[in-house]
């Protein structure tokens, strides 16, 4: 695209410009030195080799002094005969203090994706190892080999702190540019045509290269109408899951034990937002999980008639799975709240450990109000608020207005539903909503759930 950011050099392997990782280590944590693992012998020049490599690539360093943490490493072979290194960093994790620099969800980035019809995928070659580590936070990260002690002079996999460190790096170093996000290593580029689509791109290369950062030619991917993102397929008319994931609860068995329909459920749960009535279809299987059996215990016995209708029924939902809108500012959306038997559980990340589930409405969310922020949800539905602790929600239509300006109109099919909440959600963003209609009458017309929204 005119920029030629292959052209850095590679020897040294390059890093990032004027970055030096500092590594917070809680002092209190008493240092734990690990002896040396032996290894497979007919692994042993390969690992040889490697070490070799690393330390002429300028990525560890030989270690002359005594340490106080040592951890071992752990080879892997790879399929095409090479081998990694990797350190077993479990002991060392515990005396790193985390930044908890939050990595970005896919409800936070969707919406981004709103107007864009072309995207370009940016792959960062051995991304961590371009960041360098300062001298006074190599120590941690001390390992033994049969060549005697080394020590990382770039960023590691392993390290508990890697991932959010490496996110604000390079958030930080994309700021001055738009159109691009970035979840760690992965970076997207996108535009509504061509020409903002390709101007955007070579500003993000101009500004890669000016921070030194080396990409993986092979991976990348330019210009074009559909990528692949954090398992979701990204398209100029919504997004949908990967085939591969699909495929995976397609040809998933029968569960026989809870630690198989834990897994069955995560599958669901990541493509939750394109199955209708979800919470209903997979009820059946969580009555499994509240028996609190071991994850390893027999299920046969209770699994009835209703559980071998919900298994079979959500994999029958998937081939009508279709590709879902993103939202879009200052248009009216329809948010219907239906009665079925099933509590939804609000996650909040800031509240999620002082109290692990609040009642919301009375199901899961859908896929509009996925784009919702969690406190602006629990508002919406408890805009009748004549009693703190339960409210009447009833089947007169509310029209809300967000702070973006977008119209959501709130509508119940059942009159007078009463369900309990909590208050504590609303306090952010009472500020931010208005009731502009309490009478009922609705400010424009239904909208089909299907429309921006919805599937496509």
């Amino acid at each position: 695209m005119g920029v030629s950011v292959n052209s850095i050099s590679e020897d040294p392997f390059p890093k990032f410009k004027d970055i030096q990782l500092k590594i917070a280590v809680n002092e209190t944590v008493t240092p734990i030195i690990q002896p040396y693992r032996r290894i497979p012998i007919p692994l042993e020049n390969k690992i040889n080799s490697k070490i070799d490599e690393l330390v002429a690539k300028d990525i560890i360093e030989p270690v002359d002094k005594p340490a106080s943490w040592v951890s071992p490493i752990v080879p892997i072979l790879k399929s095409n005969g090479e081998i990694r290194i990797c350190v077993d960093m479990r002991c060392a994790n515990k005396a790193i203090i985390r930044e908890n620099h939050p990595l970005p969800t896919m409800a936070q980035l969707i919406p981004k994706f709103r107007k864009a019809t072309l995207f370009s995928k940016l792959d960062i070659r051995e991304a961590f190892h371009q960041v360098e580590i300062s001298e006074d936070s190599r120590n941690i990260t001390t390992f033994v080999t049969g060549k005697g002690l080394f020590r990382y002079k770039r960023l590691m996999f392993g390290i508990s702190c890697a991932p959010e460190h490496f996110q604000k790096i390079l958030e930080r170093m994309l700021l001055p540019c738009e159109g691009v996000i970035n979840f760690i290593d992965d970076i997207i580029v996108f535009g509504s045509d061509e020409l903002e689509h390709n101007t955007r791109l070579q500003n993000v290369l101009k500004v890669l290269k000016q921070n030194n950062v080396l990409l993986n030619e092979e991976k990348c991917i330019y210009k074009t109408d559909k990528i692949e993102f954090i398992g979701h397929e990204l398209t100029p008319g919504g997004i949908k899951p990967l085939d591969k994931y699909i495929k995976g609860i397609e040809d998933f068995r029968e569960p026989k034990t809870i630690e198989e329909v834990q897994s069955f459920l995560g599958l669901i749960n990541f493509i939750g937002k394109w199955i209708p009535n979800l919470a209903t279809l997979t009820e059946p299987l969580r009555e499994l999980l509240r028996l609190k059996l071991h994850k390893n215990s027999d299920i046969t016995k209770y699994w009835k008639q209703e559980q071998n209708k919900s298994f079979l029924e959500l994999k029958k939902s998937l081939g009508s799975i279709k590709t879902l809108g993103t939202f879009r500012d200052k248009i009216p959306y329809l948010l219907d709240i239906e009665h079925i038997q099933t509590d939804l559980e609000v996650r909040d990340k800031d509240m999620e450990m002082k109290e692990k589930g609040k009642i919301e409405g009375d199901r899961k969310r859908n896929a509009q109000e996925d784009y919702l922020d969690v406190g602006e949800k629990v508002y919406v539905k408890n805009m009748i608020k004549e009693n703190k602790l339960t409210s009447n929600f009833n089947a007169t239509p509310h029209t809300v207005t967000s702070a973006n300006g977008s119209d959501i109109n709130i509508r119940n099919d059942i009159t007078g539903h009463e369900y309990k909440r909590n208050i504590v959600h609303l306090k952010r963003v009472e500020g931010e909503w208005r009731v502009l209609n309490k009478e009922g009458e609705e400010k424009s017309q239904d909208i089909s759930s299907n429309t921006d929204t919805g599937s496509n």
